[in-house]
């Protein structure tokens, strides 16, 4: 018996930050992209008006993520860490990240200190991706299988009994990971 899926879908993504930031504009880059593009067209397709994209913001797969949301027309809300993420960033991906975020359909400010503060920046990257999966009913995860924090949401997601679309870089496959 195949399983129903709700009725509505909210997709979140993880993933590197390699890809679409240093490694912007390689093979694996593009790849990625129109592997997102692909998954998103055909969820499109499934739910319509009922899809919602639900990116972290992070330089890398979530922004590409958004923008392939905005590009194809799916709303698509910002799950931001922290006020002043990109603070740090070369002024070509604040750039980017600002262009993005004025398109988005809702921005949530997931830890609303707006100090940053390196040492408490992976405990409020990791707050934001349980928002993120607190707030969506499916995952896509761009992910070679490393450790990190791509790893940590896959966990956490397999420990709620979600699967997750895995879309692996190095192998150029797409695949499901199974719930635990």
């Amino acid at each position: 018996m195949v399983a129903e899926l709700p009725d509505i879908c909210r997709v979140m993504v993880t993933g590197h930050r390699k890809i679409g930031g240093s490694y912007q504009d390689t093979d694996t880059h593009h790849w990625v992209r129109a592997s997102l593009r692909q998954l998103l067209s055909r969820l499109q397709v499934k739910y319509g008006d009922n899809l919602t994209a639900i990116s972290g913001m992070a330089i890398g797969v979530d922004m590409i993520f958004a923008e392939e949301a905005l590009s194809l027309g799916i709303p698509f809300v910002a799950a931001v860490p922290f006020s002043g993420q990109e603070s740090q960033w070369p002024p070509a991906s604040q750039s980017r990240y600002r262009n993005i975020l004025a398109q988005a359909t809702k921005i949530i400010l997931v830890d609303e200190l707006p100090q940053y503060n390196a040492a408490s920046i992976p405990a409020k990257l990791q707050l934001r991706n349980l928002w993120m999966i607190d707030h969506s009913n499916m995952t896509i995860a761009v992910w070679d299988g490393g450790v990190g924090g791509t790893a940590n949401t896959v966990k956490a997601c397999r420990k709620i009994g979600r699967k997750v679309l895995r879309v692996d870089p190095v192998k150029r496959e797409i695949g499901v990971e199974k719930a635990a």
